[in-house]
């Protein structure tokens, strides 16, 4: 037993920060190898800043990469403590650690090409090139110094790699087992949270490529934060859609269909306040004026509130989510971006110059602010805020933090501050902001575990406990009154535009009329303008979540070209106006049809969605449809689909020629 290896925790502490020293040198060269990219952004608050946010990226590239090593030194198992082990414990530290560094400097002179981390695609993109290894030699011999500085600090762990120390004299296998179980124990926990970048018991997702953003000012920026090695473990679970080229040329497809949007010599400026309000899973179905519209399904509304604002907004016909989660919400509606590769904040793209609303609105003075109750890192808002232009953002910290507000007294115990407490701060918000303003608030509440707080439990009975959701939306639409009612009173009411949607239907749909392929996507989407400046009323037409920023660009008046996909509402025709979803199958909506692609993305499915709600009808295959006006929805959706994917490769959303 005196032969035996004592498997200190020190060794592995040791070792781990000699990965962290090799990261951070890897880091210094990328920044000065790139300097002319990043030289004219830089100061040092930013850079202390980008400090923090690199230490949580570098902790969980570093914990993935050295996850068996770790085990491997720390299991309590006293068979495998000999010197071999002790062997093969050194090179499964070195191989991962040896290839991290290379990868991290091999981005190094990739970046220029791509400004951003290098992401799993990059294994799509080359797939086919022969080539490839005579590229990376002629790149190595380019840049003959980072090939140098890699193989230096290869040697660096090499060297400086510490072996555990044998036992004292004396101990006992009892001994072993308590001490290597109890350091055990301790650093599963610290690993888990190491890797997800945040608590253990946090609620939230683990960090992801857009969480950058909480850190920087640029898009650019987000290399520095980031490591390539977190880059491509974050970007390998995440399945890309494979898009076909259907048309030879990027600019053929954007022929067909162009997310460019130029102002009309016509456009008149109104700097008029934007507040948009997203609903958590408020569906079509929760909503009676919508629900009377479009079905005979007798109903009592869930939201009476939110109809008496339905009856004085603008709204349309038809209405839909673009997406299916929360976290596509951003995207969608601040870049009217469409939803593809399972969302574009979990890509492999997701630290691409982004559009945003934002972005352009601050050519016009304007000032941005994010609302959401709960903290700062849920479900990566707050970076994936900021990849839009919004400059600041207010959630249960921010709110703690107010004295004016009941801080944590307000919390609802799992997601944050109860929904009617928050709209209150968000209204006072507001009142203290410089306008023109445009702010976001995304409500919480109606979401599992459907909980309410104590003063309500009897205002809003919970007489359905299949559908514990129910009495949470009438909770939502409460509060929501409640906003109106402050807000109303406020100077700053009057010049201002309301939009009120949803991120995404609730997804237990509960009536059945709702349960298909486009029920499910059903969603109000409402523009209340309290001044009644805007026209009111059920406008025919089809409205979506991707149509929110070109019309309120459009509305306000703005006077430069910019990337959307979606359209202005208020300036399109009719027939012009589409709407589309890409959930598990590709589906565009267009006039009374609405068609769906197969997974070899031929058409499979024709609908007169109107008159067919329950979509029970396929005409595909028969000759009761009109096969030419299809036959054209056909070519606009493959374009759509083209144009993105390329622009989302090529890093080009925002370019305009």
């Amino acid at each position: 037993m005196n032969r035996m290896l004592d498997r200190s925790p020190w060794s592995v502490i040791y070792n781990l920060l000699l990965v962290y020293v090799c990261y951070m040198i890897c880091r210094v060269a990328f920044v000065a190898d790139n300097w002319i990219i990043f030289r004219s952004s830089l100061d040092m608050p930013l850079v202390w800043t980008m400090l923090k946010g690199a230490i949580r990226f570098d902790t969980s590239a570093i914990i993935y990469t050295n996850l068996l090593y770790m085990v491997l030194v720390l299991l309590p198992l006293h068979y495998k403590e000999t010197k071999m082990m002790q062997h093969v414990e050194k090179w499964v530290y070195m191989v991962p650690n040896a290839m991290a560094i290379i990868v991290n400097l091999m981005d190094t002179a990739y970046f220029p090409y791509t400004l951003r981390r290098t992401t799993t695609s990059v294994f799509r993109e080359f797939g086919d090139n022969t080539n490839l290894g005579s590229v990376i030699g002629i790149e190595c011999v380019n840049h003959w110094y980072l090939t140098v500085l890699a193989l230096a600090l290869i040697l660096f762990l090499f060297f400086c790699y510490r072996s555990t120390q044998p036992m004292r004299r004396g101990a006992t296998l009892r001994q072993y087992y308590v001490r290597q179980s109890v350091i055990f124990v301790i650093a599963v926990p610290l690993a888990i949270m190491g890797m997800r970048g945040n608590s253990l018991f946090h609620i939230n997702r683990p960090i992801s490529t857009t969480e950058a953003n909480e850190y920087i000012n640029e898009p650019v920026q987000a290399g520095i934060v980031m490591n390539t090695p977190f880059s491509l473990i974050r970007s390998s679970s995440r399945q890309l859609v494979k898009i076909p080229a259907f048309y030879g040329t990027q600019a053929e497809a954007e022929a067909v269909f162009s997310p460019i949007h130029t102002p009309a010599d016509s456009s008149v400026s109104r700097r008029r306040n934007i507040v948009i309000i997203l609903v958590e899973s408020l569906s079509e179905e929760f909503v009676g004026a919508m629900h009377r519209q479009q079905t005979s399904d007798p109903f009592t509304s869930l939201t009476p509130f939110v109809d008496s604002l339905y009856s004085v907004s603008l709204t349309y016909e038809q209405s839909f989510a673009n997406g299916w989660m929360s976290t596509d919400g951003i995207p969608l509606v601040q870049a009217s971006l469409p939803k593809l590769y399972n969302g574009y904040n979990v890509s492999p793209f997701a630290m691409n110059e982004t559009p945003g609303l934002a972005k352009e609105l601050e050519n016009m003075g304007y000032h941005s602010a994010y609302f959401h109750g709960a903290e700062d890192s849920s479900l990566g808002l707050k970076g994936s805020a900021r990849s839009t232009g919004i400059k600041d953002y207010y959630g249960m910290t921010e709110y703690v933090e107010d004295a004016r507000f009941g801080g944590k007294a307000d919390y609802d115990g799992v997601w944050g501050i109860w929904d009617e407490k928050f709209m209150q701060y968000f209204c006072t918000k507001l009142g203290e902001m410089p306008q023109p303003f445009m702010a976001t608030l995304f409500t919480l509440n109606s979401h599992h575990p459907f909980s309410m707080p104590k003063e309500y439990e009897d205002v809003f009975p919970n007489t359905e406990p299949e559908y514990p959701v129910k009495r949470c939306i009438r909770y939502t639409d409460y509060s929501l009154r409640k906003f109106f009612e402050s807000a109303s009173r406020q100077p700053w009411y009057d010049n201002t535009l309301f939009v009120i949607t949803a991120d995404h239907c609730y997804h237990n749909i509960i009536r059945e009329p709702y349960r298909n392929s486009i029920g499910q996507f059903r969603i109000p989407i409402m523009f209340f303008d309290p001044s009644g400046q805007l026209e009111r009323g059920v406008r025919p037409g089809v409205a979506q979540q991707l149509d929110i920023m070109p019309t309120l660009l459009g509305y306000v008046g703005y006077d430069r070209p910019y990337v959307a996909y979606g359209k202005d509402l208020f300036n399109t025709p009719v027939e012009d106006m589409w709407a589309f979803q890409f959930q598990d199958v590709p589906q565009y909506i267009k006039g009374d049809y609405l068609i769906q692609m197969d997974s070899k993305y031929s058409l499979s499915g024709v609908y007169r969605y109107k008159e067919d709600f329950t979509l029970a009808d396929n005409l595909y295959g028969t000759d009761r449809y009109d096969k030419a006006y299809v036959g054209q929805m056909l070519e606009e959706m493959r374009a759509l689909l083209q144009s993105i994917d390329t622009r989302l490769r090529e890093n080009t959303l925002r370019k305009i020629n």
